[in-house]
């Protein structure tokens, strides 16, 4: 008898259920918090947003598991909308930002998931839109205060580029519109009555200059979708020939008025001519 309760002394006791459970999630938690403080950077998820209502931009940021993908926090959203964005949409030339918006009208920009980086089409239009200091290659902002009438044309067709998914189409436009205004730069001291009818004419001409432009692109993009048996490509880019082809102004002469500038000190000297009698 007293072997019998020798034995029953050293035989172990299994443990309960629920401890063997939280024993097993302890440790499963400690291997993810080790795997997390092992990869560091690798935990962050990060980002850029870019919507065409009013071109706003957001950046994004939140924390997530490396390897599993999964995210442990809530993303963290700012607002990161330039200078310009906000000039081009105050003057009504782009669509007008939504007063709710949802995560479908957002378009990714950029993306990080720890060492790794992916850029999307729509950088190109972002890349431009930051263009509105003096760091930046061409202060567009300026640009576009300086050039209403052709910001005016500009800007919605940057817009509608965007809407159609053809981000690349956008440098030629603006390349375009300001080798354009660097050609037909106007006199500051020209009267108030002449630059408007100046303004128009400018207007007019680069209308002559960008919707042909475009009009062929389209018209060329139409072809290539079309032969690669992309259909419904195809047909969003022959809708965008026949739309820009109605915007076409044709020009029936030249400017019945010329500028003259004396070089004389006053500005009063300054005279225009009109030939239209």
């Amino acid at each position: 008898m007293a072997k019998s309760t020798s034995n029953l002394r050293n035989k172990p006791q299994s443990q309960p259920l629920w401890f063997k459970i939280l024993l097993g999630l302890s440790g499963t938690f400690v291997l993810l918090l080790f795997l997390m403080m092992v990869s560091g950077a690798n935990c962050g998820w990060s980002g850029e947003q870019l919507s065409l209502d009013g071109f706003r931009q957001r950046r994004y940021s939140a924390t997530r598991i490396p390897g599993l993908d999964i995210q442990v926090s809530n993303s963290n959203f700012s607002d990161s909308t330039g200078s310009l964005a906000r000039y081009i949409s105050g003057k009504g030339w782009i669509s007008p930002e939504k007063i709710k918006q949802t995560d479908k009208d957002w378009i990714p920009v950029t993306d990080r998931k720890g060492s790794r980086h992916w850029e999307g089409d729509a950088k190109i239009l972002t890349s431009y839109l930051d263009m509105s200091d003096s760091s930046g290659a061409i202060d567009l902002l300026q640009w576009s205060k300086d050039n209403q009438e052709l910001a005016a044309i500009l800007w919605p067709e940057v817009e509608q580029a965007g809407r159609v998914d053809h981000f690349y189409l956008i440098p030629d436009m603006i390349h375009l519109m300001l080798e354009f205004s660097q050609k037909e730069k106007k006199s500051k001291s020209v009267k108030k009555s002449a630059r408007e009818k100046d303004a128009k004419f400018r207007q007019s001409m680069a209308k002559r200059l960008l919707y042909p432009h475009l009009r062929r692109t389209y018209t060329d993009l139409a072809d290539a979708y079309q032969a690669s048996g992309e259909t419904e490509k195809a047909k969003l880019m022959r809708e965008q020939a026949e739309r820009t082809e109605k915007m076409e102004t044709p020009l029936d002469k030249e400017p019945t008025y010329s500028v003259e500038i004396e070089e004389e000190e006053e500005p009063s000297d300054v005279t225009v001519k009109d030939f239209s009698r």
